[in-house]
This record gives C-alpha cells, structure tokens and sequence, in this order.
C-alpha cells in the first residue's frame, strides 16, 4: 500500500488519490485490507501450514491436500461473493464507475484489480477462473479498470496494470 501512496504522490493530476476523496480511498483500502487478510490462511496453508498450527508438509499430505482444497472451495463458495458485494457497495453508494466515484480509478481500485484477479488467473488450485463472473454480482471496478487499459492500448499501460501486479505481490 506504501508503493501505491507513493505511485499515487507522483500523478501530477491528483486522480489517483483524490484530496477530496481521500476518506473514501482510505476506506476502500482498509476493506480490500480485510478482504486480502480473509483469503490469506486459504491460500498460504498450502505454503506454510506451520503458521496456522498443523505440521511442516502438513499440505503435502492426502490429509493436508483436502484440508486445503476444502478451505479454498469454502472460501470461494461462501465468501467471495460477500466481498465482492462489499466492493459493489462501494461503487453504489458513491455514484461512479469505480469505487471512490467518478470516471478515474484511484489507487484503491488499483488494489482492488489486482485482489480480484488473483481469484481469475488460474494460478491457485481449487479456485476455479470464472469464480469472480459465478459470484453473480457487478464487479464494476474490475471490468472498468481492464476496459481503461484495453482502450488506451498502450504497451505502457499494459505496464503499468502488470507493474501493480508485481508490487501488489511483494
């Protein structure tokens, strides 16, 4: 999040951290926080089970590849779509296209791209790519924001949605 305050003091037209927004943006954030700190447990069991009190290998097991298959499919059938409701939420009670209003995303929505496509690349078992479009709800911000970069149609824009990727990741 520091990264993404810093990308955003470097934007000379103040869009992605609006002064007049700045409470929205800041909440926006602390709910794609939470979001980020429900699914975690899910995802790393299977890289550091030791942190979540069951034995080292543990998720190399029969036992331990349930356990997690278990927990991601609950996650994604029973929580995905509270968040992404709340995301929702969001872009309702502030009148835009993105969550903070207006017709410019903000960092929070930054963040909240690359949360919601952590759940659409393929990459983590038991996730299945369409659990996003099968929540059956608007997920706005993310269609808004790949749309932006699609229209632009720059390699530098390109860029830039990798690049918030990678710093999202670290």
């Amino acid at each position: 999040q520091a990264m993404l305050r810093y990308a955003a003091s470097l934007d000379k037209t103040g869009s992605l951290h609006p002064a007049d927004k700045t409470l929205e943006v800041e909440q926006a954030i602390g709910v794609l926080g939470d979001f980020t700190r429900a699914w975690q447990p899910n995802l790393c069991i299977a890289m550091r089970p030791h942190v979540y009190g069951y034995p080292e290998g543990y998720s190399k097991t029969d036992e331990g590849k349930a356990k997690v298959k278990e927990m991601r499919e609950n996650f994604v059938a029973n929580e995905l779509s509270k968040w992404l409701g709340y995301l929702s939420d969001m872009i309702d009670k502030n009148g835009g296209t993105f969550l903070c209003g207006g017709d410019k995303p903000t960092i929070a929505d930054c963040l909240a791209v690359v949360n919601i496509r952590s759940f659409t690349k393929g990459h983590v078992d038991h996730v299945p790519t369409d659990c996003v479009a099968k929540a059956n709800l608007d997920c706005r911000v993310y269609r808004a924001f790949l749309c932006l970069a699609r229209d632009q149609g720059t390699a530098q824009h390109r860029t830039w949605i990798f690049s918030v990727d990678l710093v999202m990741i670290h």
